[in-house]
């Protein structure tokens, strides 16, 4: 992904999910920080860059918190700024997009890997659609989208768009994603 492409994931991401310096719980109940960035299960979260006040925090303080924002569940439905009020633990900016990179490359390297040799060479509104479902999805989403990735393969961006939707059962918020990803396979 180029650094153009790169910076565009970050501030659509930034839009779609917010960015959020500390731990809290995404609708489905698992534990996130950053832009979207799971960290669920706890042994995720322990290499974030995580400070408390200006010092870095330990993997002891990280797995405490993460456990006490866990075991939140209602946070789950009344949005991150409420799980706030559980933890010191903080991402500074810089933190916020070395996890989001590093994770989006990890993203990048299993879909070349295992399902899109080629996504490096395709368009970059198409490499930032993939990126995007992928994201939501988890990196592995070809294999259960199998009309997407036969269009996909197939260089085919009308169609592919035509099977790049996100299911929104149980999470409406997917919605502007999918209007974002739409977008990106059509231009």
């Amino acid at each position: 992904m180029s650094p153009d492409t790169l910076d565009r994931f970050v501030a659509v991401s930034s839009r779609l999910e917010g960015v959020i310096p500390w731990l809290y719980l995404d609708i489905r109940g698992l534990v996130t920080t950053g832009i979207g960035c799971l960290v669920d299960p706890v042994g995720l979260a322990l290499d974030v860059p995580f400070q408390i006040g200006d010092r870095p925090a330990t993997q002891e303080e990280i797995a405490d918190v993460w456990h006490r924002v866990k075991a939140s569940t209602p946070l789950a439905h009344l949005g991150a700024k409420a799980a706030s009020k559980l933890t010191a633990l903080h991402l500074p900016p810089a933190g916020v997009r070395q996890l989001l990179e590093r994770r989006l490359r990890a993203n990048e390297a299993y879909l070349v890997k295992h399902h899109f040799p080629a996504l490096l060479e395709w368009p970059e509104n198409v490499q930032l659609a993939i990126a995007l479902i992928a994201w939501a999805c988890g990196a592995g989403f070809p294999a259960s989208w199998p009309s997407f990735t036969a269009a996909a393969l197939a260089e085919d961006w009308a169609l592919a768009a035509k099977h790049a939707t996100i299911s929104t059962h149980n999470n409406a918020g997917i919605a502007p994603r999918n209007q974002a990803i739409q977008e990106l396979l059509t231009c």
